[in-house]
């Protein structure tokens, strides 16, 4: 989810993480009980569903890498927020190109933040265009879904749409500014 080669700046982000990812606090969450019910009943054994009454044939790694960046995206942002890569296989083809071309330039990433626009020239020379503009992709994906969420704290009493962990790290970070 982050990465800093400040150890202190690292150190403070992994605190205000832990507690969300904690096994207590997942077992607990009722957010994630209907994150699942979403995600494996409506989403996954749609898609499986779907393919084998057509008798069409599926990569069960992509749908496997799709219902993880789901669940996940739905505990940060809530289903209604987050990804939905399972039912929208346009949107789960180009974030995964995105996301394997901006793995293969994801060292600039782990730079000070003060270094990176001119590490951005540096990628842009070595790993092309197509990299570049995969760097842009995921962040803007990532910023408008950070976007989408704090619009979204009221979320009339579905667990499942609720931003569980955006909405808590928000308000940590902005309590921890003032």
């Amino acid at each position: 989810m982050f990465s800093s080669l400040d150890s202190q700046r690292h150190a403070q982000r992994k605190r205000l993480m832990s507690a969300h990812f904690s096994k207590s606090n997942i077992l607990a969450s009722h957010a994630l009980k209907a994150n699942a019910t979403e995600i494996v009943l409506n989403r996954l054994l749609t898609v499986l569903n779907t393919s084998f009454r057509a008798e069409q044939p599926f990569d069960i790694h992509e749908l496997y890498k799709a219902a993880t960046m789901d669940f996940v995206m739905a505990y940060l942002f809530g289903t209604s927020n987050g990804s939905n890569l399972l039912i929208d296989s346009k949107q789960r083809d180009r974030i995964f190109h995105s996301y394997a071309l901006k793995k293969s330039a994801s060292w600039v990433e782990h730079l000070p933040f003060s270094q990176a626009p001119a590490m951005r020239g540096v990628v842009l020379l070595l790993k092309g265009r197509a990299a570049m503009q995969a760097i842009e992709e995921i962040d803007q994906f990532c910023l408008d879904l950070c976007a989408t969420s704090v619009h979204d704290f009221e979320n009339n009493g579905d667990p499942a749409s609720a931003p569980t962990v955006y909405q808590s790290l928000r308000a940590e970070l902005l309590e921890g500014k003032r």
